[in-house]
């Protein structure tokens, strides 16, 4: 008697975690012209969604829930996906502002429903974006929470600047990084 399903091994069904980290300087520190760096608890990551059977999609990650919204594309609008923030870790070290976040996504193989080539874990070559929040000290007009993003592929140096007092409030000089953990 034929089996009713196809062996396991034949449905490789993964689940996988890949790592982001990112590290900026805070030139600012805690002076007259704190700007209160800190981490936005949203990471983009581009990966490949089985759902929608397309590759390099970006996927929008929330710290705290429990699945991940994928972007589609006009054929397939966006679409919860199997992907997760596990762990997401902010911490002040040496005047820098360092971010670890570690993301759990379910994998398994397709060919792209648009180009017909076959799917991996994350898009090639992958890319993250976080952001970064801050709060202008701007004595002079209200205060003003402001936001900006720094993603993995972005060229090094690079000086962002308050979208309000125009100061720069924190340098990338060491680049990120997205590695698939073992």
């Amino acid at each position: 008697m034929a089996p009713l399903s196809p062996p396991a091994c034949e449905h490789p069904h993964v689940l996988r975690s890949v790592e982001i980290s990112f590290r900026v300087h805070d030139p600012a520190g805690a002076g007259d012209r704190f700007h209160n760096l800190h981490w936005g608890k949203t990471v983009e990551l581009s990966v490949d969604c089985f759902v929608c059977g397309r590759r390099g999609r970006t996927t929008r990650l929330v710290w705290g829930e429990e699945s991940g919204t994928c972007s589609g594309d006009s054929q397939f609008p966006s679409h919860p996906a199997p992907v997760r923030l596990s762990s997401f870790d902010g911490s002040h070290e040496d005047g820098q502002l360092v971010l670890r976040a570690v993301v759990d996504l379910w994998s398994a193989p397709f060919v792209d429903r648009r180009d017909g080539e076959p799917s991996g874990a994350m898009a090639d070559p992958p890319w993250a974006r976080v952001g970064l929040g801050y709060l202008c000290p701007d004595r002079d007009l209200q205060p003003h929470e402001g936001v900006s993003s720094l993603q993995t592929n972005l060229v090094l140096p690079l000086e962002v600047k308050c979208g309000r007092c125009d100061e720069a409030i924190a340098h990338m000089r060491v680049g990120s990084s997205i590695r698939l953990r073992a």
